[in-house]
């Protein structure tokens, strides 16, 4: 049984890491989307809010952005857009300013999704062809509602748990880490349904969730800085991705075999 589940292990981050190098630059280009969504989003949340509360935007927002440029290890730096924009008056402007905001950011989590979406197109079809990435840049607003939705609800559950009781937080990411991935295979799948489903999937399995986490917390702290957001960005949802197709297929097998034995 170990050695059944190191060789999930194994075989989940050959996935990743297959698929990794076979579009790397494909990879490389898509991350970089994902990541000026994600901080364009946040910068003009931040400038909108603080406009329309009368503070001073630009000043609390260099605050915000070095907090984001230490995140990302310094592979951005968004200061030249803020200081860009010192002296602008935004006046109505802020609540423009932060609609695109909540838009922008909610544009990056829908490329985070499209990962998944895309690790299920590779595991359906050997040879995917071309419009591998483009095909899920559109968007599908109701898809795209539900999966923000998904992600608001998985921050207000995981992130308080571990700022309470850290085991608490590791235990909710644990059992909720295959929402994504199910929502990825289904296109009809509720918010509701996917962190049901990902609740019981990782009821006879949260082991293998646990260390896949583990790995992937030691692999991350190794990488270089550089590649820190590429690696959180694209290789974590791809493994995760692989991680949940061998689950699933456990699940399946081992309900199959309780059939048998009942007829």
């Amino acid at each position: 049984m170990r050695k059944n589940f190191l060789m999930q292990l194994e075989a989940v981050w050959n996935f990743s890491c297959y698929q990794l190098m076979r579009f790397f630059w494909g990879w490389m280009l898509y991350t970089i989307a994902q990541f000026m969504f994600f901080v364009g989003g946040v910068v003009l949340i931040a400038l909108g809010t603080l406009s329309l509360v009368g503070l001073d935007s630009v000043a609390v927002c260099y605050q915000l952005i070095d907090g984001i440029e230490q995140g990302s290890m310094g592979v951005v730096s968004c200061k030249p857009i803020v200081a860009f924009l010192e002296g602008f008056s935004w006046g109505p402007l802020g609540i423009l300013a932060l609609i695109i905001g909540v838009v922008s950011i909610a544009y990056s989590n829908w490329l985070n999704f499209g990962v998944s979406r895309i690790a299920y197109r590779l595991t359906q079809v050997n040879e995917p062809g071309a419009g591998l990435f483009t095909s899920v840049l559109s968007i599908e607003f109701a898809r795209l509602v539900r999966v923000f939705g998904a992600a608001v609800l998985l921050a207000l559950v995981v992130v308080p748990a571990f700022f309470l009781f850290i085991i608490p937080g590791v235990f909710l990411t644990i059992r909720l880490i295959a929402v994504f991935p199910i929502m990825a295979t289904d296109a009809s799948c509720t918010v509701w349904q996917a962190f049901v489903q990902s609740w019981k999937l990782t009821a006879t399995s949260w082991r293998s969730a646990l260390w896949f986490l583990v790995g992937y917390a030691v692999l991350y702290l190794f990488v270089a800085s550089y590649l820190q957001p590429f690696f959180w960005l694209t290789v974590f949802p791809l493994a995760r991705f692989a991680l949940f197709d061998h689950i699933s297929s456990k699940t399946n097998k081992d309900l199959g075999v309780a059939v048998e034995m009942q007829a």
